[in-house]
């Protein structure tokens, strides 16, 4: 216990000499303190340095998202810019063929109409022998006009498909399939009239009986072709229609909702690739048909892009964070940086001056340094006042700012997450699954349709045939078989040609191009046929009025 006591004296006495001796520090001992503060300093300021690192790495990948945000956006606009730029030039295109066709068809109404109440006026009292001679110019002129506008109607047919070839619409093995199925066709066309024009049977009979044969077979085609309205396979056809509309129209709906999303954030919805296809809502089925034609693109497997979409949905739930920060909220105080804080600490400001100048106006003013003095300071304290009165205007003016890009950061925030929300990818896949198979139900209920009338197609062509026997010399008709038989070699190659460039769209596009201009040459060669049939015609009509 005296120890302790001894050793607490001691201290108390070594303290009470402390107080007595100089103050002044030894030089080792600053050295130490000043080595002490400027490490702190040092760390400090390596404190700072990776505070100051970090914001910016932070805000160095915020703006990396928000840049790789908008060139997403921006190459989703001009994709999307680019794709309706194509539409639009397409349905330009359409349109303007859908015109052509019109005035073909027209046109051709209005010639055959008229040729028609030509023949009927000449059908009153005419001898039997003048009769068919006119008839049968008539119907010549009648069925090469009738083989130029078909022409005509091709060609606008296949200018309007190399548009959608060139507009990438339409896919290379799409067209070679359609132009496959034409060549075949024509094909069995012109074997039909060949038939005709190479039997034997037909070869020791005068033109009358052969305009007799002709006349028979004209009017079984026509009995046929009005029969065929109530064929079933026109029936399945109609009802094939609505069915491609309802796919049709679905599949646009989902199509808008893909397309929210990746107007957004280009790629979260990924596909193998963009597609279309064509459907038709047919007015009428019998032999021929009206109807529009309607085109519905797709993504082939659609599905999530999950990297994409993680990216996404990272930049989405960041993009409101600085935003808000420099936004802040109404309780901040003037020590908060953030909008309200500024306007907080403004508004602290003002009331501050205003009690400066309230005590300005209370101090005394008797003698002149007074005055003085009390003049100074309300001069002092309005011109606080007017500060601060502009840094509350400046303030607010931030704060509208800062609540704008809050508000617009919160909305894209809202209609990404509600875009995503709404879109079901396997109902998107459901809804093109259900579009192809109503065109695929479409081409097959053609296909069936085209099959059932090719018998009436046949009797045309045994018609015509017959026909162009009786109103043409031995020669002209080994030209028309040497003709009929080159066009079948000509269709043949065709379909080696589409199936060659099944797989090339470089090929295809050349091959359309091709088709068009042959096309031309024969519609420029055939006009020269129509204006001599016609020429024939009213030679012979002439001829009858003179008599």
């Amino acid at each position: 216990m005296k120890k302790k006591l001894m050793m607490v004296a001691v201290l108390l006495g070594a303290l009470t000499l402390g107080a007595c001796v100089d103050d002044n520090e030894s030089a080792s001992v600053t050295n130490v303190r000043e080595a002490k503060a400027e490490a702190l300093k040092a760390v400090a300021k390596l404190d700072n340095a990776k505070a100051e690192a970090e914001l910016i790495k932070a805000n160095a990948e915020k703006a990396y998202q928000e840049a790789q945000a908008e060139y997403y956006k921006a190459k989703a606009a001009a994709e999307q810019a680019t794709a309706d730029k194509a539409q639009f030039e397409l349905e330009q295109a359409q349109e303007k063929y859908a015109l052509e066709l019109e005035k073909i068809k027209l046109q051709a109404q209005f010639d055959l109409q008229q040729l028609k109440d030509e023949m009927a006026a000449y059908e009153q009292g005419l001898a039997d022998q003048a009769y068919y001679s006119i008839k049968n110019a008539y119907n010549n002129y009648y069925n090469e006009l009738s083989t130029l506008n078909n022409k005509k109607y091709s060609l606008i047919d296949k200018q309007a498909e190399l548009a959608k070839l060139e507009a990438g619409i339409i896919s290379s093995a799409a067209w070679n399939k359609y132009n496959t199925l034409q060549s075949q066709q024509n094909i069995a066309n012109y074997e039909s009239q060949l038939a005709i024009l190479q039997d034997k049977a037909y070869a020791g009979l005068d033109n009358a009986e052969l305009t007799a044969k002709a006349q028979a077979k004209l009017k079984e085609a026509q009995l046929a072709q009005t029969a065929f309205a109530n064929d079933p396979t026109c029936a399945a056809l109609l009802a094939t229609s609505e069915p491609a509309k309802n796919a049709a129209e679905g599949l646009e709906k989902q199509n808008e909702l893909l397309d929210a999303i990746n107007n957004l954030y280009w790629g979260v919805i990924a596909y193998e690739q963009y597609s279309g296809l064509n459907y038709t809502l047919y007015k009428a089925v019998a032999y021929s048909y009206s109807g529009n034609s309607g085109y519905q693109s797709f993504k082939s497997n659609a599905r999530i892009d999950e990297v994409l979409k993680l990216q996404a949905d990272r930049y989405f739930a960041s993009i409101t964070e600085t935003p808000a920060k420099e936004l802040g909220t109404a309780a901040d105080t003037k020590d908060k940086d953030s909008a309200y804080g500024r306007l907080a600490k403004a508004n602290d400001d003002l009331t501050i001056a205003n009690k400066a100048l309230t005590t300005a106006n209370a101090l005394p003013g008797t003698t002149d340094t007074e005055k003085a003095a009390k003049e100074a300071a309300i001069s002092t304290a309005k011109s606080q006042i007017s500060v601060a009165e502009e840094n509350i205007a400046s303030a607010k003016n931030n704060l509208v700012t800062k609540q704008a890009a809050y508000d617009e950061a919160v909305a894209s925030q809202k209609e990404y997450n509600d875009a995503i929300a709404a879109f079901d990818i396997a109902a998107y896949n459901k809804a093109v699954a259900a579009f192809e198979a109503a065109v695929k139900a479409q081409e097959d209920a053609e296909e069936a349709w085209n099959d059932a009338k090719s018998s009436i197609s046949e009797l045309w062509n045994e018609y015509n045939a017959l026909n162009y026997l009786a109103n043409n010399s031995a020669t002209d008709i080994n030209n028309q078989i040497a003709l009929l038989e080159a066009q079948i070699e000509s269709e043949k190659a065709n379909i080696e040609d589409y199936k060659y460039n099944n797989d090339s769209s470089e090929r295809t596009l050349e091959k359309a191009k091709a088709d068009i201009e042959q096309l031309k040459a024969v519609i420029e060669a055939q006009s020269k046929v129509v204006d001599a049939a016609k020429a024939a015609l009213d030679g012979v009509l002439a001829s009858e009025a003179a008599e």
